[in-house]
């Protein structure tokens, strides 16, 4: 065989072995590679998702096939850091079938997080927060993420060291005290009606709280406001 024969017969091979259809590993190689980065694109700036594993799923069986990056199916990242990927398969272009993947890891992001404990009902003093890089995987919403946001505020639970801070963690400090009189209006369009109560809560403003009319002996229920005044709900009055 003279050497042109050879070299001939050496690219031949190699041409077929470019043409074969890919081991079934490499094709969940794949599938796991373009999950990861889809996965990666299911959460929104300022926060990440950051790729720890992922694990092909399956594939419809065809005889070759390409992963299409585009148009990719997401579902989460759930409450564990995972997100289920769906991915069209290719033969020649045209999509033949879906392969899956499930992509496990991490949402993080920037929070207000306690730098130290803070008791129930007490206020939060600036310097016992600080905003960090923090886990937020099993927050469940969004959290807090200014400082300032704590600035005035009440905790509404107790917290530890690196808890990572939400609305929810939060009131404002109470304008109406148990017990106190009250100023209850209700707002029917330009028509204002006020009466004297007595408050059966502490109150912030936006908290909703149960006062009695002291004309009427009715207990209502109403929003507080700034002033302290309890702007009263239709139709939220009940006998003692």
């Amino acid at each position: 065989m003279t050497r042109a024969s050879f070299l001939a017969l050496g690219a031949a091979v190699l041409c077929g072995a470019a043409l074969a259809a890919p081991p079934p590993n490499d094709l969940a190689e794949r599938v796991e590679q373009v999950a990861a980065a889809a996965a990666r694109t299911s959460v929104a700036a300022p926060d990440r998702f950051e790729v720890q594993e992922s694990r092909f799923g399956g594939a419809d069986p065809l005889p070759t096939s390409v992963v299409s990056p585009d148009e990719p199916g997401l579902d989460g990242p759930d409450g564990n850091g995972s997100v289920r990927v769906r991915l069209r398969l290719l033969v020649d272009g045209a999509p033949r079938g879906e392969a899956r993947a499930t992509v496990r890891g991490t949402i993080r992001g920037p929070a207000v997080v306690a730098r130290r404990a803070v008791p129930r009902g007490a206020p939060v003093p600036a310097d016992a927060v600080e905003l960090a890089d923090s886990d937020l995987t099993r927050l469940g919403e969004a959290p807090l993420r200014a400082v300032d946001q704590v600035l005035g505020q009440v905790a509404s639970e107790a917290f530890v060291p690196g808890r990572v801070l939400t609305p929810r963690l939060l009131h404002g400090e109470p304008v109406v005290r148990r017990g106190h009189l009250v100023d209850l209006r209700v707002v029917s369009g330009s028509l204002i009606v006020t009466a004297r109560g007595r408050s059966r809560a502490d109150g912030a403003p936006g908290d909703t709280i149960v006062a009695e009319n002291l004309s009427s002996k009715m207990l209502v229920e109403g929003r507080v406001e700034p002033d302290g005044s309890v702007v009263v709900s239709r139709g939220g009055g009940r006998s003692r």
